[in-house]
């Protein structure tokens, strides 16, 4: 696999791989900024890490620049504004800011988007690690980048094939393990 660059990257938007701004362009990587909607659990439930999932999420819709309070050891999904049209020989990972890490927010690590993942927004998983500290996020906000690594062509395994997250936009909860 090799990292894609600058140059590279700024190929990928002008082929409509990534919709971003050509400024959010880095050295490696591209700066991804948060979406209109969120999704907070809502009361004590269970969460079943088998055929279905159990964890109620509420979302909620945002404006851009509006602003949303995380309390402490609160987890919640979000999503880029950005959609993805990856094809079958680029794959990507999306990793936080250290700006945004220092101030207590984690991001769970679920966040690698399989050559041919198209048409749809990243939903991300995060959690404010503070123990007293409500955390201040603001819609359209650049909370993490992309890194995009080109390989071999997917074939049979790309995730146009076998995918299930394809297509969607806004905050996609657990479809469940298989």
């Amino acid at each position: 696999m090799t990292l894609l660059a600058g140059k590279q990257l700024h190929r990928l938007i002008d082929a409509g791989v990534i919709d971003a701004l050509h400024e959010n362009v880095n050295a490696a990587s591209i700066d991804v900024r948060l979406g209109h909607e969120f999704a907070f659990e809502s009361g004590a439930c269970v969460a079943y890490l088998a055929e279905k999932d159990s964890l109620v999420l509420m979302p909620r819709r945002f404006e851009i620049g509006e602003e949303v309070r995380i309390e402490p050891g609160a987890f919640f999904l979000a999503h880029t504004l950005e959609t993805f049209n990856l094809p079958d020989n680029i794959s990507a990972e999306f990793k936080l800011r250290s700006s945004v890490a220092r101030c207590g927010l984690q991001h769970m690590l679920a966040g690698w988007a399989d050559a041919g993942f198209h048409g749809a927004q990243l939903t991300l998983e995060f959690k404010n690690v503070t123990q007293q500290s409500e955390l201040v996020i603001e819609v359209g906000q650049r909370i993490g980048q992309m890194f995009f690594f080109s390989h071999g062509p997917a074939g049979a395994n790309s995730y146009a094939v076998k995918g299930r997250y394809n297509g969607q936009r806004g905050v996609q909860p657990s479809k469940g393990a298989r």
